[in-house]
């Protein structure tokens, strides 16, 4: 199974045979231990590779993607800057020169231990054990690698720009309106979503309503035409074109695995 791109609502700690994400962004920090196989992944429009061993950090409103080359054995930790307030600064104002810390760095082997206990035990910890285990785990990869200032200018605009879709994607919201909102023309705003996000205005939209709709979904309540609604397409057609577009399967089955991921039958792994 896929862990798929959502709106979190609380940390996720995940440990899982798979990786596998088309190009999405998300709020939220996002660290991705790699102890077997390999992955290839692309952070903000630039490609890398992971092997085991390697840690990956992705600071927030980054765009990236990543899909495994072989069997892995992968944890993952995705959790909104504001739970450690001591290092939320660098977080969302900085961005990593090189975000991933390979096995041979110092700090290495002391993260993969550190980041194995996490798995096992975040769980069942304290709001207060989880938060210190989440500073830990980001304080000493940051304490290795550089960081550097995110650009002024036009990445001020595009997170402003991001920001208004996220407020207004589930409305019949086009990208005139954006322009209009923003103070800036047509092809200026595509010049931005062509530059910084690598896909277009309607691709973005989409993958944003995708989102949404993956959270309904999950919550296995609503039928298939009011989740499309809640997630601002204009049909049920739309709908299952676009999401089977992003994450690969349909709608209904999406909600079948990830119903079946939570509540999982006796004896099934």
């Amino acid at each position: 199974m896929n862990y798929l791109h959502q709106h979190h609502d609380g940390p996720q700690i995940l440990h899982n045979q798979k990786i596998h994400f088309e190009l999405h962004l998300h709020s939220e920090v996002e660290i991705i231990a790699l102890y077997k196989g390999s992955a290839s992944l692309s952070v903000d429009g630039k490609s890398y590779r992971m092997g085991a061993g390697d840690f990956l950090i992705v600071f927030p409103e980054s765009l990236h993607s990543y899909a495994a080359e072989a069997d892995v054995d992968v944890g993952k930790f995705i959790f909104s800057p504001e739970i450690i307030p001591e290092l939320a600064p660098i977080l969302k104002e900085q961005t990593p020169r090189f975000p991933i810390l390979a096995k041979d760095c110092a700090a290495a082997k002391a993260l993969a231990d550190l980041s194995r206990k996490i798995l096992a035990e975040f769980e069942h910890s304290s709001p207060i054990v989880q938060k210190a285990y989440l500073l830990l785990l980001t304080g000493k990869i940051l304490e290795s690698l550089e960081t550097e200032k995110q650009p002024k200018g036009s990445g001020d605009l595009l997170m402003q720009i991001i920001e208004y879709c996220k407020a207004n994607f589930q409305n019949n919201i086009a990208q005139a309106d954006v322009a209009r909102a923003m103070h800036i023309s047509k092809s200026y705003l595509s010049h931005l979503f062509a530059g910084k996000l690598k896909m277009n205005f309607c691709c973005y939209i989409n993958m944003l309503r995708v989102n949404e709709a993956c959270r309904l979904l999950r919550q296995g309540e609503k039928g298939m035409l009011e989740v499309a609604e809640k997630s601002g397409f204009s049909s049920l057609r739309s709908f299952n074109r676009a999401f089977a577009r992003q994450m690969k399967c349909s709608p209904k089955e999406y909600r079948r695995q990830a119903l079946a991921a939570e509540h999982p039958l006796p004896g099934a792994v």
